[in-house]
């Protein structure tokens, strides 16, 4: 029942699989129990290697968080918060290698809230397993000209991805049209907030 906790079959990571080695693990029993938190499309899951993998997901504190194993999926870390905030709605990502020829090692984390209406960055370094701005993450609305967007749960989403230029790009789709969508941007020390400026809009 994904509303009760979230699992994963360990199997599924393998790129040969053997019907009779499914098996089901736990990662966390107190996730967000609201279904639209965890139906939105896009990238919550990296495997650094076959066996260490971080699972981003909203849990019942209202935070986001990830888990992490170093066993391929059959045991889960605790709850680690990517952000604090008690209204986080939505979580994605995504991995530096996705992105053709990088060989970086940084998870780059997009949150979205209701209680601001605002878009949230955050980054984890994979080697280290350390929060560019800890559980505090940064807006990066303030200096992209966007403002006044109301983030309703179900209704908007986010996406998150970097170019081959090293810029990072994140997307708010309004999926009702009755606010606006747009695409924010981030080239360097994505930290402070004025460094993200819009790219264009929808």
């Amino acid at each position: 029942d994904i509303f009760s906790g979230i699992t994963v079959a360990a199997s599924t990571f393998a790129d040969t699989v053997d019907p009779d080695t499914y098996t089901q693990s736990t990662i966390d029993d107190t996730v967000d129990v609201n279904g639209t938190a965890h139906t939105n499309s896009g990238s919550k899951t990296v495997f650094t290697s076959d066996s260490t993998g971080y699972r981003f997901y909203e849990d019942l504190s209202g935070g986001c968080v990830y888990s992490k194993t170093t066993d391929g999926g059959s045991s889960w870390g605790s709850a680690i918060t990517v952000d604090a905030q008690t209204d986080c709605i939505a979580v994605q990502v995504w991995y530096d290698r996705w992105t053709p020829g990088d060989t970086g090692n940084y998870i780059h984390i997009a949150t979205l809230d209701i209680g601001n209406d605002d878009v949230w960055y955050n980054r984890l370094d994979t080697t280290s397993d350390t929060l560019l701005l800890g559980t505090t993450t940064v807006s990066t609305l303030v200096g992209s000209g966007q403002g006044g967007t109301s983030i309703t749960e179900g209704e908007n989403f986010i996406s998150i991805t970097k170019g081959t230029d090293g810029t990072v790009y994140v997307l708010s789709n309004d999926g009702t049209g009755v606010n606006d969508s747009f695409v924010l941007e981030c080239s360097t020390a994505c930290q402070t907030a004025s460094n993200w400026t819009e790219t264009g809009t929808n």
